[in-house]
């Protein structure tokens, strides 16, 4: 027999899971060919802080840091080329290494200002640390708590992290090896057990 819920005026047939905010069912990645309509994690992204800064405001921040970096690029790049090109040597004196830190600092700057006007650009979420997400919805800025049901496999804990699943080995004269992340995706993984684990859109909310 099947199971009618009603919900504000909607009807729902069979198992219903009604809360607060948005749950997103996400299928498991590890055995594409097998996959078990049950093993489906769950989670809800619930915001906890939700900031003033928009995608303009961002947008302007990083006009503004661009040009706040012309000054020192001058100085560090553009001045020694100018030396250079003239025929005259230029003292290392010269060459103010406090320009040389600005210019890394404002590089820096820009570069987070970036990848935050592309996350509310395109209204992403993506992982933080112990759970926690950034995301640009409305095209704005907000911190969200990732509340995750428990492993479908094994029941146990789980956590929401950028999963490393492409690397690259990178071997040294010495005979030593060291391998380097080349991506990573947002996942959902079991502390249990790795193999466990399910990957996340960062798209998956619709706009």
């Amino acid at each position: 027999m099947t199971q009618k819920n009603d919900f504000k005026n909607a009807n729902f047939y069979g198992n219903t899971q009604i809360v607060n905010g948005d749950v997103h069912n996400v299928h498991t990645q590890n055995t594409p060919n097998s996959i078990n309509e049950n093993e489906i994690a769950t989670y809800t992204p619930e915001p906890i802080w939700r900031s003033p800064i928009t995608m303009a405001w961002l947008t302007w921040a990083s006009f503004l840091i661009s040009l706040a970096g012309l000054l020192p690029i001058y100085n560090c790049i553009v001045k020694p080329i100018l030396y250079l090109v003239n025929g005259k040597t230029m003292i290392q004196s010269e060459i103010n290494n406090t320009y040389i830190f600005i210019l890394i600092a404002i590089a820096v700057l820009f570069l987070i200002t970036i990848t935050l006007r592309r996350i509310t650009k395109y209204q992403t979420r993506y992982p933080l640390v112990f759970n926690y997400a950034i995301s640009g919805m409305g095209h704005r800025l907000s911190l969200e708590k990732i509340s995750i049901s428990q492993c479908p496999q094994c029941g146990g804990e789980m956590k929401y992290y950028n999963k490393p699943i492409e690397w690259e080995n990178i071997r040294y004269s010495d005979g030593s090896k060291k391998r380097r992340v080349t991506r990573t995706t947002p996942a959902l993984e079991c502390k249990r057990n790795r193999e466990h684990w399910y990957k996340v859109d960062p798209a998956e909310d619709k706009i």
